[in-house]
């Protein structure tokens, strides 16, 4: 419980009530929170998507994406945050069930994902789809996926 406590108290900012906050908030708790290296620049954070999950409704999932620049590379990193009426904080952990989720919830893919020029093998319009993710740079990915 200390975990989560914490984390919501070191990550928290405060909020218009009953709102969730807007991307300038979200900028400003990064800003405090998470990014303190005064050399890295927030250009942008978008909200890909907001959803609440039935296990936890009383919190609103933000996938984020956070476009910063350091040392001269832009970088696109995702970013998930819990709001919470006027509690922001980037980890929510149930110590009973054990359950990060943070590391459990992931944003919706697009269904234009799924098309001839993504597929790999199987069926575009089968029922269970797997998304294989690489990185170009990744030596061992370009092994696997040299193209």
């Amino acid at each position: 419980m200390s975990k989560l406590l914490s984390a919501t108290l070191i990550a928290t900012i405060t909020l218009s009530a009953n709102e969730l906050p807007t991307q300038k908030d979200i900028i400003k708790f990064v800003k405090r929170s998470i990014i303190r290296n005064p050399r890295v620049k927030i250009k942008k954070i978008d909200i890909v998507e907001s959803r609440v999950d039935k296990r936890i409704p009383d919190w609103t999932v933000l996938f984020t994406t956070m476009n910063i620049s350091f040392q001269g590379k832009d970088i696109n990193a995702p970013l998930v945050l819990f709001a919470n009426d006027h509690l922001v904080t980037t980890e929510l952990y149930d110590y009973k069930t054990k359950t990060e989720y943070s590391k459990e919830l992931k944003p919706t893919l697009p269904k234009d994902i799924y098309n001839d020029a993504h597929l790999l093998m199987g069926h575009k319009d089968a029922k269970h789809k797997l998304v294989a993710f690489s990185d170009p740079q990744c030596p061992f990915c370009q092994d696997v996926m040299p193209d």
